[in-house]
């Protein structure tokens, strides 16, 4: 099974990883977190555009997989999105082309849609 968590990008623009919460009621309704099991008290505040799950893959280096990551594979660069229809993470090479689900090969992790839109320009890339 895998583990469920969260990654978030503070106003500051710090990443924290955790628990996801966001309040409905209460002194932080509308908020977006994300926490350790200790909940709001010690929790972040974070863009909630930025909140991306774990896939619960790792990529050639070991390094955790997220949604809205960016990754390297076969000299291509894919973005890692949520698909409704199969309910998977699934590797997108554009928004019309879909690509395998399993993710879990010899990509590797080289941005964020956030930070590193840049990267998405399906040019050569060293894997």
């Amino acid at each position: 099974m895998r583990e469920i968590k969260f990654r978030g990008q503070c106003l500051n623009g710090d990443w924290v990883y955790g628990l996801l919460c966001k309040p409905t009621v209460g002194k932080y309704a509308g908020e977006t977190f994300i926490s350790n099991s200790g909940g709001i008290p010690m929790a972040f505040s974070v863009r909630p555009e930025t909140v991306g799950q774990f896939t619960g893959l790792l990529d050639k280096n070991g390094v955790d997989v997220f949604e809205g990551d960016i990754v390297s594979w076969s000299n291509k660069t894919y973005t890692i999105k949520w698909h409704e229809k199969i309910a998977a993470f699934v590797m997108e090479e554009d928004e019309n082309k879909l690509e395998r689900p399993d993710i879990e090969f010899q990509s590797k992790v080289i941005g964020n849609i956030y930070e590193s839109k840049h990267l998405i320009d399906n040019t050569d890339t060293k894997v």
